[in-house]
């Protein structure tokens, strides 16, 4: 497990690495993961580089991927088996049935008849491809494995599969996600078509961008959970050829990492500081701001005017609240020098204790105005919603739902309603939660306006778990007839194969449509979701 300690107010994720497969691209995911962990020495004022066994808390890969997963986290161990070490997944595929899922070398938790495979047995057997290396075999029934990439060159899945099952009979923990590929796929030159390495990699290329691209479609609404790194993705994408060399790998990945540079540090932050438990509330504060009806125009102020200081108003709250001095008024003109404010916003806030930093440049360059600018915009969350209990309650009744949030915002601007008011209709009975569901929300996203009432996205939404699980359906039926609330997963219907109940439930979590409490790990339908099931 990472111990690395989190500071207060930030949520603790289970930290997953999946390594694709790709030959000598192998090189990029290792100079990607480099910077990575390059990132946080800085940050951290730390003496040597992490490793990153100590970030993360589950390592995987296959193929080039598993070869590296068993550098990162077993190097000078000689067993494979060794619970003491951060938790390692290596892939291979046995060679009478290629077509079935790959088996898991685990480092904990392996079958009896895999317990006593060594080190470079498991790199032997996921790397073992075609004509390149032999087979190998291994374990008590001496089965043949070979490499697992012709199906599974990106292995994200199965590790976010075996994630779930780690976490399955254990409190609610979010996953944080990094999928490294190796830059193959983006431009695949062929020879003369008959290399059998050249064909090997464009079927590998292939299946690692489709994996990538159904995980990043999963993801999507969940900010922050999933982050794939991949030179394939850029203009410097590594030609999947037998002629690759190690110096054009590396020289392809830095023109990447420098082009991602923003992205790469902002999981380098979430990897170090987990992730905030305030985010969602401010995402709301913030969305019931733009919903509020416009405010008249205020006269134009005079320029560079000094702001009085602002002084705590007892009568608000018992609370301190803070003091700031922000001597001019804020340049509505202001544009650009985003890379300025992220770099404000990088030096001061990623790093812990105490920051100063100096603008420096010619007079007349902005300094006044980009130093302006930033301190605006790190104060703007505190200056408009003062009822933080109100929100809360809002927030735990909607349970966070995205649309829900938007549509409640909505009404309450329209209607000229407090949250407080908006919240004794949300608990009226179901007849009335029903009405308020059907409420539409018009917003730049939505294509007509009965997309945007709750219900209707129920229904749109329940028909896609339709089509991805006739499990996850039967499951949200038989929690629609019960109580839904605290439901421990043992009260579940047994359908014999555990599996398909975890992958149920991961769909239904996915969707929102079952929460998991994080005090006790039972299981809850959202209100909204239960009135609509029934």
């Amino acid at each position: 497990m990472s111990s690395t300690a989190q500071p207060s107010g930030s949520a603790q994720p289970f930290k997953i690495l999946s390594l694709d497969d790709g030959d000598v691209g192998g090189l990029s995911s290792l100079l990607i993961l480099e910077k990575i962990m390059e990132n946080i020495q800085n940050a951290e004022d730390l003496a040597d580089t992490p490793k990153p066994c100590d970030r993360f808390d589950l390592i995987g890969g296959t193929g080039t991927g598993g070869i590296i997963a068993i550098m990162l986290g077993r190097l000078g161990i000689e067993m494979f088996l060794n619970p003491k070490c951060v938790k390692t997944v290596v892939l291979a595929t046995t060679k009478v049935n290629i077509d079935a899922d790959p088996i898991r070398f685990r480092t904990y938790g392996a079958t009896a008849s895999l317990s006593e495979c060594k080190i470079w047995e498991v790199g032997r057997a996921t790397s073992a491809m075609a004509s390149l290396f032999k087979p190998i075999k291994l374990g008590r029934e001496n089965e043949t494995f070979i490499n697992s990439s012709f199906g599974h060159s990106n292995p994200c899945k199965i590790l976010i599969d075996e994630a779930s099952e780690l976490l399955a009979d254990q409190q609610e923990q979010e996953m944080l996600i990094l999928s490294i590929g190796t830059g193959l796929g983006g431009v695949i030159e062929m020879g003369d078509g008959k290399n059998s390495l050249t064909d090997a990699l464009k079927k590998i290329a292939t299946r690692s961008r489709g994996v990538a691209n159904e995980l990043e479609r999963k993801y999507r609404d969940q900010k922050g959970r999933y982050h794939r790194f991949d030179t394939a993705n850029s203009q410097g994408a590594i030609l999947a050829s037998n002629r690759l060399e190690p110096s054009d790998v590396a020289a392809h990945t830095k023109n990447y990492v420098n082009e991602k540079r923003h992205d790469i540090q902002s999981f380098t932050k979430i990897l170090m500081n987990g992730f905030p438990l305030v985010s969602e509330k401010n995402e709301v504060v913030q969305k019931l701001q733009e919903l509020q009806p416009p405010q008249p125009p205020q006269p134009p102020q005079p320029p560079q005017q000094p702001q009085q200081p602002q002084q705590p108003n007892k009568s608000d709250s018992d609370d301190p609240v803070a003091v700031y001095h922000i001597p001019f008024h804020e340049n509505l003109k202001f544009v650009g020098r985003q890379d300025v404010l992220y770099e404000l916003d990088n030096r001061l806030f990623t790093h812990t204790g105490f920051q100063q930093v100096a603008l420096v440049g010619l007079g007349g360059m902005g300094k006044t105005q980009v130093a302006l600018k930033f301190a605006v915009e790190s104060l703007s969350e505190e200056s408009h919603v003062r009822d933080e209990n109100s929100i809360n309650e809002l927030l735990n009744e909607l349970c966070h739902f995205p649309l829900a949030v938007a549509q409640a915002a909505d009404y309450m601007a329209v209607n000229q309603i407090s949250i407080a008011e908006y919240l004794e209709l949300l608990r009226e009975p179901n007849e009335g939660k029903i009405e308020l569901m059907k409420h539409n929300h018009v917003d730049n996203v939505h294509l007509n306006d009965s997309q945007g009432a709750v219900a209707t996205t129920w229904f749109i939404t329940f028909r896609q778990i339709e089509k991805a699980s006739s499990d996850a359906v039967d499951l949200l039926r038989f929690i629609a007839k019960v109580e839904a609330k605290a439901i421990p997963q043992t009260m579940l219907p047994d359908s014999g194969n555990k599996k398909a109940v975890v992958d149920a439930i991961g769909i239904l979590l996915t969707y929102g449509f079952v929460r998991r409490q994080k005090a006790n790990g039972l299981m809850r339908l959202p209100e909204h979701i239960f009135v609509m099931a029934k």
